[in-house]
């Protein structure tokens, strides 16, 4: 079973082009903090709660010590709000995959704790990969998303791009 921690962007990315639904049925054992679900306020935001009202995606609940350890890693990164922390502190504690496009803490996450991190286009490739969707609403979608993120990998996004294009 394939572990994540979903940080806010990832999450907002995947509602902008309406794949939210889609990332669920990849069936990982997700976790959201509550901070990160109140960072997200898209019009179908309803579609997250509802996630988690199904347990579809587990909303961690934090112990004082919990608390503690996150705040401990905001004093020590700075750039980093309490929901990157928040985010940090689960991916150690469950041996998960932290998804994110969030530069600061992909680098502190992979160079300071050695974690797995990755981000949307990952996410588009395994939908891909299990058949979730087609290259070819893969290749519309990100179209779409470049449209509304302009902080994506372009030349990993043309890649990716190219490459869907010849399966259609």
């Amino acid at each position: 079973m394939i572990i994540v921690v979903c940080d806010a962007n990832i999450l907002i990315d995947l509602l902008q082009v309406d794949l939210f639904k889609a990332f669920l049925e990849l069936k990982w054992e997700t976790y959201v903090p509550p901070g990160v679900v109140d960072e997200v306020q898209e019009d179908n935001s309803d579609q997250l709660i509802q996630a988690i009202r199904s347990g579809k995606i587990a909303l961690p609940v934090f112990t004082p010590e919990d608390l503690f350890k996150i705040q401990e890693f905001k004093a020590r990164y700075l750039p980093l709000s309490v929901e990157d922390c928040s985010c940090l502190f689960l991916v150690e504690n469950r041996s998960a995959i932290l998804l994110t496009g969030e530069r600061k803490l992909k680098t502190i996450a992979t160079a300071s704790h050695g974690l797995k991190v990755h981000g949307v286009l990952w996410i588009f490739e395994r939908l891909i990969e299990r058949k979730i969707i087609s290259p070819r609403k893969a290749h519309a979608k990100l179209i779409h998303l470049m449209t509304l993120n302009n902080r994506l990998p372009k030349p990993e996004c043309e890649r990716l791009l190219k490459r869907w294009k010849k399966s259609f």
